[in-house]
């Protein structure tokens, strides 16, 4: 064994303060150098002498904090993975140093502030966002980042448990000193720093009148599968800047004209809608009803669902479990069939009595179980998922019966797919498309909300010029 005697100093101290520094010299003339005043010892990634510089320690930990986020944000992670490096690279740097450093509460709160300052300046985080959704989990439709303020109280409180509770004349001694420490020891009354829990963020983000809508829908909305409507955070599947911009949308933080007037209190010379002029310019009505963007924009996104279920359930007629095209680029045929299956795409149905609704997305026949299925996409605002669940199933409840005779079915179902312009799934949407006996429903729910996720941000980034 070698003792790594080049790592060693040693230092002297009389009565509490620095003496003249001297050399040890070993038997062998291994001299082990003694620290003067200038100089510090970095002992467990800490330097100090006879005490710790807080104010010189605190510069150097928040620079390299700040270097390593630069770092990260910079590279070409998805969202979830840049937030699971910050996570597990970046905080911990200055973790390590909570209840050994003097940080105060100002210092927690600024270094917070920073973080977000970077990540908008990255565009990963909009500026009028809710901050609440950064520090809640992924599985509760935040982005899972750590909080400093929350870190640091626990962290403090964790410390000042194991020493209180030990039972040893040195941790009685320690107990009886420590008037310097962040942990004061000495201080049986000790208040912890304060900090939001995650009940509490949940509390501040619904209590928001814009910002509150969509987690209380998420939250409390009996029609939404949860678990499916944060698939695009818990996978982890979108980069940053389109989460940070969607949480924007879902925010409604947005520069619409609605926004600047009465959110920024500003004069414009219209609140005016600028493509259809019709009605006032919201987030909702650019997202799902203006008209002007009915003609392409809403179609299209309609559409590239649609394509998704189609290529699935074609996949039954070329015996082929692969598809052959991305789905933006897939153009359904009017009709495909083969002696088991057939599929009519956006086609209006004959019938022997007069329908009205008779062009649905997709009519979809199983020739051997004697069934068929009607499927219609829509793609509602938020606070009308449910109505617009329903409104499907009462639209086609004539073409089903008239479908079922005249065909002699067994069985014929209306399968509306729901999933809002933010992405939240209607509860019934996955068993919707398990009934079609397409593999994997939940890979294939996501896939539609990820479709139509960056179908909504594409469409409001290009309109409101945001980037």
């Amino acid at each position: 064994m070698k003792f790594g005697l080049e790592k060693c100093n040693t230092l002297n101290i009389k009565g509490g303060k620095l003496a003249d520094p001297s050399n040890v010299t070993l038997s062998d003339n291994i001299t082990i150098k003694s620290l003067d005043e200038n100089e510090q010892y970095k002992y467990l990634g800490l330097k100090q002498q006879l005490s710790i510089n807080d104010s010189e320690l605190k510069k150097e930990y928040e620079t390299s904090f700040l270097k390593r986020l630069h770092m990260i944000l910079n590279t070409e992670l998805n969202a979830k993975n840049k937030i699971r490096a910050i996570n597990s690279w970046v905080i911990p740097l200055l973790s390590y140093t909570f209840g050994i450093i003097s940080w105060s509460k100002t210092d927690i709160v600024n270094l917070n502030r920073k973080v977000r300052t970077t990540l908008t300046r990255y565009r990963s985080h909009h500026i009028h966002s809710a901050t609440e959704r950064l520090y809640l989990p992924r599985s509760e439709g935040g982005r899972g980042l750590i909080d400093l303020e929350s870190m640091f109280a626990k962290q403090i409180e964790k410390y000042r448990t194991y020493f209180m509770n030990k039972r040893s004349e040195l941790y009685e001694q320690l107990r009886k000193e420590d008037k310097f420490t962040p942990l004061h020891l000495t201080s049986s009354t000790f208040n912890l720093p304060a900090y939001r829990t995650k009940q509490q963020l949940k509390e501040d983000l619904e209590s928001g009148t814009m910002k509150g809508k969509y987690p209380k829908s998420l939250y409390h909305d009996s029609n939404i599968d949860k678990k499916l409507s944060v698939g695009y955070l818990t996978d982890g599947y979108l980069m940053s800047e389109t989460e940070g911009f969607l949480h924007a949308i879902q925010d409604q933080v947005m520069k619409t004209r609605n926004y600047i007037k009465f959110i920024m209190k500003k004069s414009i010379p219209t609140v005016m809608c600028r493509l259809c002029n019709k009605t006032t310019e919201s987030i909702q009505h650019l997202s799902s009803g203006c008209s002007f963007l009915a003609r392409h924009e809403y179609t299209n996104r309609h559409d590239l669902v649609g394509n998704i279920i189609h290529q699935e359930l074609l996949k039954n007629i070329r015996k082929s479990n692969k598809t052959s095209m991305p789905h933006y680029l897939y153009k359904p045929l009017a009709v495909e069939e083969n002696e088991e299956h057939k599929i009519y795409w956006n086609m209006y149905i004959i019938t022997e009595h007069k329908v009205i609704h008779n062009k649905p997305d997709i009519l979809y026949f199983n020739l051997k179980e004697k069934s068929a299925s009607i499927v219609d996409v829509t793609i509602p605002l938020d606070e009308n998922i449910n109505t617009a669940y329903m409104n499907k199933i009462v639209k086609y409840e004539d073409l089903k019966r008239q479908v079922k005779n005249m065909y002699n079915l067994n069985n014929v179902n209306i399968l509306p797919i729901v999933i809002s312009t933010n992405g939240l799934v209607h509860k019934n949407t996955r068993e919707n498309i398990k009934t079609l006996k397409i593999s994997s429903p939940d890979f294939i729910v996501k896939k539609c909300q990820k479709s139509v996720i960056l179908s909504t941000t594409s469409m409001l980034r290009k309109i409101l010029s945001e980037e």
